[in-house]
């Protein structure tokens, strides 16, 4: 009986034992699972933000050693990528430079000499080829013969191609590696006039008139990869404030009359109760009664339909109802008495990078449409 027990107490705990191990082992594949995925995670973000790319699309950070790959690309990718850069420290313009650091594998490990020496040339058909090609990358081993050298691109090279190639000093083998550039932008300007303007300029248009704003995607390199460039129109606000004259007309007779505050921001009015003087129903009002903007291929086409002052001069004045008319510029007091600057607000947008640039723009009076003579013929 004694023995009964102690096999029966002896299964018991090879079975606890058993479960224990079995939530040992789902813990640890638990945890394998999380962990993977949020270095998956962080690796993807790394990919995204990354200056330098393999063939594989996988990220090469700057501080890193990788084994030579067969292809590389270059990318300067967007906004607050840690690249590199070179200059005069007083404070004038640096250059951008992406790099990173490879080894050359020579086999086998025991071999008694196992340096190589580095060589960078243009791919054939290369457009730039010309040029020096170490003006646009170069490749730097550690040491004479060193198997580790930095790579670096300090300019854009559109779609030529640009071979590395290391060479064995025992046996002459060698291994090239293809660099391509693929420049992502960090910016969007506008070119009218031939002017080129940052985001957040402001131009100036006349009212009654069609004008072509090219957009033009600025990288760190300078120039940007061709699959970038398909642009929207995200919105078009307005911004500013102005004095306006509020009537209440009734069978032409003004009945009422005061100076009301037009904020652009947020566009309405109150049309005045002709029976008790009071404010009746709101009115309001948006950008495209004053202006209207597409995308054709890489131009912003812009149409500007009217001014802010021409439009609060209704060329037939209601006989009966409220008239608001363009009275004077908002002077803020808190602005130093400047006056308030009403202009149209375009955002624009590369769809592909999500670079996004903001250009606003100022409707001026009306522009001429033509000229005639009132005599087409003269006879002295």
């Amino acid at each position: 009986m004694s023995n009964e027990l102690y096999e029966h107490k002896r299964s018991d705990t090879v079975k606890w034992v058993l479960t224990l191990v079995a939530f040992i082992v789902v813990g640890v594949m638990l945890a394998g699972i999380i962990l993977g995925w949020f270095e998956k995670s962080s690796s993807a973000e790394e990919q995204e933000q990354a200056a330098v790319i393999d063939g594989d699309g996988n990220a090469m950070d700057a501080g890193m050693l990788y084994r030579m790959p067969e292809k590389m690309t270059f990318t300067a990718a967007g906004s607050g990528i840690p690249l590199a850069r070179f200059g005069d420290p007083e404070g004038t313009p640096s250059t951008a430079r992406a790099e990173v650091r490879i080894e050359a594998y020579v086999v086998p490990e025991n071999a008694n000499n196992r340096e190589v020496d580095f060589s960078v040339a243009w791919g054939e058909g290369a457009q730039r080829s010309a040029e020096l090609v170490t003006d646009y990358v170069t490749v730097t081993p550690e040491s004479d013969g060193s198997r580790v050298a930095t790579v670096a691109c300090t300019k854009g090279f559109g779609d030529d191609i640009i071979l590395i190639t290391v060479t064995t000093r025992d046996g002459g083998f060698q291994a090239t590696c293809t660099v391509t550039f693929e420049g992502a932008p960090s910016s969007l300007k506008f070119v009218y006039n031939d002017t080129e303007y940052s985001s957040s300029s402001e131009i100036t248009v006349q009212a009654n008139a069609e004008y072509s704003v090219k957009l033009k995607l600025v990288g760190e390199f300078g120039e940007v990869g061709e699959k970038f460039g398909d642009f929207e129109v995200v919105s078009v606000t307005m911004q500013g404030k102005f004095n306006a004259k509020r009537e209440g007309v009734n069978n032409a007779a003004v009945l009422y009359e005061d100076t009301i505050v037009i904020d652009l921001e947020d566009p309405y009015y109150y049309a005045y109760d002709i029976a008790t003087g009071g404010n009746g129903n709101k009115v309001e009002f948006d950008a495209s009664q004053f202006i209207e903007c597409s995308i054709e291929g890489d131009t912003l086409k812009v149409r500007a339909i009217r001014s802010e002052a021409s439009f609060f001069h209704p060329s037939t004045p209601p006989r009966t109802g409220t008239r608001v008319t363009y009275e004077t510029a908002y002077y803020d007091p808190r602005g130093g008495g400047a006056p308030s600057d009403c202009r149209m607000c375009v955002l624009v947008k590369d769809k592909v990078s999500g670079v996004e640039g903001l250009i606003y723009i100022d409707i001026e009076g009306t522009a001429v449409s033509g000229v005639s003579l009132s005599e087409t013929e003269l006879e002295f």
